[in-house]
């Protein structure tokens, strides 16, 4: 460690991600009263109107630490 040049201790942190990317959609389903499939009384009033959302995330890998290792001659 050298204290007059900090720049050369630069590194990955371990948490580091540096691609990441979010995708998110919501479509309206087609049931209910007026749309494709109408499903009566019952039907319309526990699905009518329902929406069906998800969420994609997609990352790069985290850095790989590498380490000095050392040969242990115990017993």
């Amino acid at each position: 460690m050298d204290p007059y040049h900090w720049n050369w201790e630069r590194s990955a942190g371990e948490f580091d991600i540096p691609h990441n990317f979010k995708f998110g959609h919501i479509c309206d389903l087609p049931c209910g009263k007026g749309q494709k499939w109408n499903l009566g009384g019952v039907g319309n009033a526990i699905a009518g109107g329902c929406h069906m959302s998800a969420i994609h995330v997609y990352a790069g890998g985290q850095p790989v630490q590498l380490t000095g290792g050392g040969i242990s001659l115990t017993g």
